[in-house]
């Protein structure tokens, strides 16, 4: 079966309350309230499917026969409907469903066998939704054992190099296996004379069939698994539990089978399948990795110091639009590197309530930079999630010092070669260890409106940028029209294209030139971004700066 079908939504419930086309409307309406629904199928005394009667329809009848409720029947009052057969896709059904109230299953001699609404499609999502987040509750679990398993003894650093080797022999692994029975097939329609099978050859060539350099967040479920289960490692996961291996690879295996099925939509996941999933989850939850003394307590992969795992967020407007930019906040102005906080806590520093799945869902609490709003807050403050109790309600933030202390040798050392090749004085504030810095604010001798800025983005890439914000935003927008209404002059003067960015949505505006590039990167990539940096805002700064003040006198 490709998709889940109706049957799948209908079966294992009562039969469907149901009318029929002579039945007093009052009989309608009050089976309707009795069992709190919107709507009734109308059927004929062979149970086939005559229409739908609902609260509206009866209005609408209401309304236009201008007569009262007892004196109509359900023949006057019921409204078109649609109906499908049993084994039809649910994704079938929700076009019908945007025009109608419900929609009518019939069996396969078209009697009504039940009736599917917005609710019903809407749980099913919803259910499959809560079942994604426990299979990712899962992998974060086994993530953090394989983070322990590489860390070393004292001082809770992971071991970069032993986990890169163990990531990378197995997700090579199913490519291995796949070339050697092509290779065998091949072999198998040579004679021995031609060609005799060497497995250390076979062995070199693999190698350029190699996907080296994964991440352990890009990882599939199966990896994970194959990964955690690895008889090399299991030593050091089998403290945890009191269970063979066999058994947790039993559980893992049928929540490998069960996250297949709910992300590929290929069969329902039955009540008993979904107690297995939260079995495992909670189970997992009980049997976190023990930790020594003092050490740092691994969450997933972006404990590790690569670039692929932590992009910091440059750019300022958007830490603000979002709730946690309070938390955010709240992290930047610590003392402190470590910090442990409840969920009360956190709600009261953003202010509201957390999220549900936020109290229920290790996964929520990821170190994403590019899907999870919340986590995009405190990374952009220079902290990650580096623990996670769910059973306790205590969520430990750590600093990420060598970061912070990347942006600042970068940025310091740029400033100084700008300071020694502008003719143009450069902004005297320090580096503070944030994905940005400034090399000079608009207008000089009143209050700054604009700032040319380094800065480097979420997509890797460092930006040369007229950031335009005088703390209005209509005032913004006239500022960088009048730039705008320049653009062909402005460009000349600077020698490139510019990217131009209304940012509509948003209260500031920004003029900028790009390059590829990131702060981790190879120490001669470093050398050509600087000396980049270093030229484009020279130039910049001469193409765009008398022409920004004006503007800026102009608006006001």
């Amino acid at each position: 079966m490709p998709f889940t079908s109706a049957q799948d939504l209908v079966e294992n419930r009562q039969p469907p309350i149901t009318v029929n086309l002579d039945d007093p409307v009052l009989l309608a309406l009050d089976l309707m309230i009795e069992n709190d629904y919107s709507q009734l199928p109308v059927v004929d005394d062979d149970k086939h499917p005559r229409g739908l009667i609902s609260s509206d329809s009866i209005l609408r009848s209401l309304r236009n026969f201008n007569t009262t409720l007892n004196k109509l029947k359900v023949r006057d009052a019921k409204e078109k409907h649609r109906v499908y057969s049993s084994g039809v896709s649910i994704f079938d059904l929700l076009e019908s469903l945007e025009t109608y109230p419900a929609v009518l299953i019939t069996d396969t001699e078209d009697r009504l066998i039940g009736i599917i609404t917005n609710w019903d499609t809407a749980d099913y999502f919803r259910r499959r939704a809560e079942d994604l987040m426990l299979v990712e509750d899962i992998e974060t679990h086994l993530k953090e054992h394989i983070l322990m398993a590489f860390s070393h003894n004292h001082s809770g650093k992971v071991n970069e190099v032993k986990l890169q080797a163990a990531i990378d022999e197995v997700s090579n692994a199913e490519k291995f296996t796949a070339a050697k029975t092509a290779v065998a097939k091949y072999i198998g329609h040579l004679s021995n004379d031609l060609l005799k099978f060497d497995l250390q050859t076979f062995s070199e060539v693999c190698q350029y069939l190699a996907d080296n350099g994964k991440p352990l967040k890009k990882l599939t479920l199966n990896q994970l698994i194959t990964l955690f289960l690895h008889k090399s490692h299991w030593g050091t996961y089998s403290v945890n539990f009191s269970l063979d291996k066999e058994a947790i690879q039993t559980l893992l295996g049928k929540v490998k089978d069960l996250r297949n099925k709910v992300a590929h939509f290929t069969d329902d996941v039955t009540p008993s399948e979904r107690e297995a999933l939260k079995f495992a989850a909670a189970w997992l939850e009980d049997n976190r990795p023990i930790l020594l003394e003092g050490e740092p307590e691994p969450l997933d992969d972006s404990s590790s110091e690569t670039a692929e795992e932590l992009i910091a967020v440059s750019e300022q407007e958007t830490i603000s639009n979002s709730r946690y930019a309070r938390l955010a906040d709240y992290l930047r102005n610590l003392q402190i590197d470590r910090e442990q906080i409840s969920f009360e806590r956190i709600e009261q520093i953003i202010g509201e309530k957390l999220p549900p799945s936020a109290r229920e869902h290790r996964s929520w609490w990821a170190n994403d930079s590019v899907s999870h709003i919340q986590s995009r807050q405190w990374l952009s403050a220079g902290w990650r999630v580096a623990g996670i109790n769910m059973t306790e309600g205590m969520i430990t933030f750590s600093r990420n010092r060598d970061r912070d202390l990347a942006y600042i040798s970068f940025f310091s050392a740029l400033l100084n070669e700008l300071k020694a090749k502008a003719e143009f004085n450069v902004y005297d504030v320090s580096p503070g260890g944030t994905s940005w810095a400034v090399a000079k604010a608009l207008p000089l001798n009143s209050r700054q409106m604009m700032w040319l800025n380094f800065s480097f983005t979420r997509q890797k890439q460092l930006r040369v940028e007229l950031y335009i914000d005088s703390g209005d935003q209509d005032r913004n927008k006239r500022i960088f029209d009048t730039l705008y209404d320049q653009k062909e002059q402005i460009e000349s003067d600077f020698g490139n294209a510019l990217s131009w960015e209304r940012l509509d949505s948003r209260r500031a505006c920004r003029i900028a030139a790009y390059r590829d590039g990131f702060v981790t990167d190879k120490e001669e990539e470093i050398v050509a971004i600087k000396l980049w940096g270093v030229d484009e805002m020279i130039r910049f700064e001469k193409a765009i700066a008398d022409k920004a003040e004006n503007a800026i006198q102009s608006v006001l």
